[in-house]
């Protein structure tokens, strides 16, 4: 990759309590939340001159054919069909040439009505607003299961 450039790693989901952040796991309880890793990394001149980005993830299950909401990240907490995340490579967004973002499922989108659901999570990275630069990853099939 080159100085000003920047892409996606890979994206995977983890359980939620996960002491290894670069564990991934493929079978969840429908009764625990699930974390959505997104990992990236960006050349060094693109990163100390703050260049403009946006991530965004979506979780898709294929067995029922719909997304499945994310944890928004507000006060009081709700749910979005897909999640951003806005900044500046060098800010608080992105923090260092290789980065990690988390997005999460709550238990809320689970549920014994998930049972059996194989799912996967997409995400694009873009980079600058006025015709981006797009970088796409998805993670490996994953599937909810009974506790």
């Amino acid at each position: 990759m080159g100085p000003n450039d920047a892409q996606m790693v890979r994206v995977f989901t983890r359980e939620y309590t996960s002491p290894s952040p670069e564990i991934a796991d493929y079978s969840f309880p429908y009764n625990k939340p699930i974390e959505i890793v997104v990992e990236a990394e960006c050349g060094d001149a693109l990163f100390d001159t703050g260049g403009q980005f946006k991530v965004e993830v979506c979780v898709r299950d294929l067995c029922a054919f719909e997304k499945i909401k994310l944890d928004d990240g507000a006060s009081p907490p709700g749910v979005v069909d897909s999640k951003k995340i806005d900044g500046n490579f060098g800010g608080s967004d992105w923090d260092s040439l290789k980065t990690y973002f988390l997005f999460l499922i709550p238990v809320s989108e689970l549920g014994a009505s998930k049972e059996g659901a194989v799912c996967e999570v997409l995400a694009t990275l873009q980079l600058g607003k006025a015709r981006p630069d797009v970088s796409f990853a998805k993670s490996n099939l994953f599937m909810i299961h009974k506790p």
